[in-house]
C-alpha cells in the first residue's frame, strides 16, 4: 500500500537532514546523442547532480548490527555507512558522492522498504 509510512519517511527525513551533511551526488543523466539522426553513433551522457544530507556512520567490525552487513556475500569493502532517507532519486553503486571535499564512491545500497515505501537507504560506501 503506497503511502502508508508517509510519517516515517517524513520523520527519517527530517532526523536525517538535523544530524546529517548535505552532500553532492553525482547521477547520470539523459544521453546527449552527438548525431540525433544516427542514435548508434551514441553520445555524451549528462550529469544530473542532487543534494541529499547523509548522516555518516563508521563501519565496524564488532557486534553492531551494521557490522553484519559487511558479511553480505559480493560487497565489496567499505569504510562507511551513509544513512540517506527516500529523496527523489534511486542510489546505486559505482556512483559518486562529494562531502565537503572528499570524494566517495557508494558500492552498496540497501533499502529499508516495507511493502513498496522505501523509509530508508544503508549505503556502502568506500
Amino acid at each position: 500500500m503506497k503511502g502508508a509510512y508517509d510519517d516515517e519517511i517524513a520523520t527519517a527525513l527530517e532526523l536525517i537532514a538535523e544530524a546529517g551533511q548535505v552532500c553532492a551526488w553525482h547521477k547520470e543523466g539523459e544521453l546527449t546523442l552527438t548525431d540525433p539522426n544516427r542514435p548508434w553513433l551514441g553520445g555524451t551522457p549528462s550529469e544530473v547532480i542532487h543534494n541529499p544530507s547523509i548522516v555518516f556512520v563508521p563501519a565496524t567490525d564488532g557486534g553492531s548490527s551494521f557490522g553484519l552487513t559487511k558479511f553480505k556475500e559480493g560487497v565489496p569493502n567499505f569504510t562507511t555507512f551513509g544513512l540517506m532517507g527516500a529523496v527523489g532519486f534511486e542510489p546505486k553503486p559505482g556512483e559518486r558522492v562529494m562531502r565537503g571535499t572528499m570524494p566517495l564512491v557508494i558500492v552498496d545500497v540497501d533499502a529499508l522498504q516495507p511493502a513498496e515505501d522505501v523509509v530508508l537507504y544503508v549505503l556502502s560506501i568506500e
